[in-house]
């Protein structure tokens, strides 16, 4: 069942108060991204909805797309100092609440409805619908009619003079993901398992015994790291049929520690499965990627020697990001899916700071620092669409880099090319040769990380 958004609340209200508005459908001619928006709808026009409250009140504050708010002046405006933002929690329980109990909004007195008084100079304003296709036109004079308590005539918002890297003033900003993360209290916690993992990984007298017995906890990744051990890319000899030979025979401590921590941080999350950001496409790039790159690192020729393991988990949560807003932000992720499908080929990270003002990394770089990674998987995941960096931990990062434009010649990546150019492979003093020989090497394997793959989905 699709998660309630606060459009679903304005368009119940809307419907169960009798306030007369029109739906009105996506023309045919155009594609539902931020073209139909931007042509049919001025950003001025369009309302972004903000919820906050304080010790008394619940606010519902509407503002223009194209404005920014400016919290001190409605604090001012309606002499509340301790007025904040809901976080995620308070945020679903607003909206659970008036689906629940629509005519309250008009009639509670503990909501007020604050209106912006650049919103009340239009003659028309919308809304985006909870119907994907379609946008809400009301007469901008009966937006007071939403609530019993409504404040007009009020300046608490400010024009986006000054647009950030990457983005427009006429780019759909009703989301602002950003600002929703900021205020942000808790974001996924770290499963038990994988804390377990990373207590062991630090302790430097753990043994092989002791992460077994961890591993086992969980039955199915155990069977996904005894998998991973078969796989032809290893050429091993025999079958592996149990963890100790997983570890002692093939992979090893430290990549049978990083694979495992990597697939128990993955199972935290679960969001829509199509498209190009969807889970299916975003953990086949991260299985593929990983092995690729704990590959590519065991063939570096380099005098900071890097660790196939750190280098496999780095790459398996480098777009952990998206898994993130997809899971606290259905909706606007449901969003972004549909216009990075239709804007193909635009550099996911433009279309992503034109419609979100945000990037996964961005959202990958605080959830991992929450959960205390290593340095190594934090750096990947802010910087691996960053050609340029060359900071702490680059070599994984550039690993992540040549494995992504690899993926690409097999559309399994959201990198901006295919091309991989020379100095990538010849900073680890690789050749061409070798690093497209790694592979043809990890699609040997193609069964097996399809398997893995569909059982991070599951």
């Amino acid at each position: 069942m699709q998660e309630m958004s606060i459009n679903n609340v304005v368009q119940i209200l809307l419907d169960t108060l009798k306030i007369p508005h029109e739906n009105i459908e996506c023309p045919d001619s155009v594609s539902i991204t931020e073209n139909w928006a931007n042509q049919a709808v001025p950003a001025e026009q369009r309302v972004r909805i903000i919820l906050m409250r304080d010790a008394k009140v619940s606010i519902m504050a509407l503002i223009p797309a194209n404005h920014q708010l400016n919290l001190e002046k409605l604090k001012t405006a309606i002499k509340r100092k301790s007025l904040r933002f809901l976080d995620i929690k308070e945020h679903k329980k607003f909206i659970q609440y008036f689906i629940q109990n629509p005519r309250q909004l008009r009639l509670q007195m503990g909501v007020q409805l604050i209106i912006d008084e650049a919103l009340t100079n239009q003659d028309t304003v919308y809304f985006e619908s909870p119907v994907s296709g379609q946008i809400i036109q009301l007469n901008a004079g009966h937006l007071e009619d939403l609530a019993a308590d409504t404040l007009i005539g009020c300046a608490f918002s400010e024009l986006r003079d000054t647009p950030q890297k990457n983005s427009s003033p006429d780019s759909i900003t009703q989301f602002n993901i950003k600002e929703r993360i900021q205020n942000i209290r808790q974001l996924p916690a770290i499963p038990e398992l994988a804390t377990k993992l990373l207590a062991l990984r630090n302790n430097k007298n753990a043994t092989v015994e002791q992460l077994a017995e961890i591993i086992t906890l969980d039955p199915a990744i155990s069977a996904q790291v005894i998998r991973y051990a078969n796989s032809p890319f290893f050429g091993q000899q025999g079958k592996v049929n149990s963890l100790s030979d997983a570890i002692f025979r093939v992979l090893g401590y430290e990549s049978v520690m990083h694979l495992a921590l990597g697939i128990a941080m993955g199972k935290v999350f679960s969001v829509v499965t199509g498209g190009p950001v969807g889970q299916a496409r975003i953990w086949q790039n991260a299985t593929y990627s990983a092995a690729l790159c704990q590959r590519l690192a065991s063939k570096a020729n380099w005098d900071k020697p890097l660790k196939p393991g750190v280098a496999y988990l780095s790459a398996l949560l480098h777009n952990i990001g998206f898994m993130v807003m997809g899971q606290l932000f259905k909706h606007e992720f449901q969003w972004l899916n549909k216009v990075i499908q239709a804007e193909h080929e635009t550099p996911v990270t433009l279309v992503e700071n034109k419609l979100l003002g945000i990037c996964h990394t961005d959202v990958a770089n605080l959830l991992m620092q929450q959960w205390n990674m290593p340095a190594e998987v934090i750096t990947t995941a802010a910087e691996h669409h960053n050609d340029n960096y060359n900071g702490d931990h680059a070599g994984y990062v550039k690993l992540i880099q040549i494995a992504d434009r690899l993926l690409k010649n097999h559309n399994m990546s959201d990198a901006a090319s295919e091309e991989v150019p020379a100095e990538l492979y010849e900073y680890f003093g690789l050749t061409e040769e070798q690093i497209y020989e790694a592979m043809d090497e990890i699609l040997q394997g193609k069964e097996d990380l399809d398997a893995m793959t569909m059982a991070m989905i599951a």
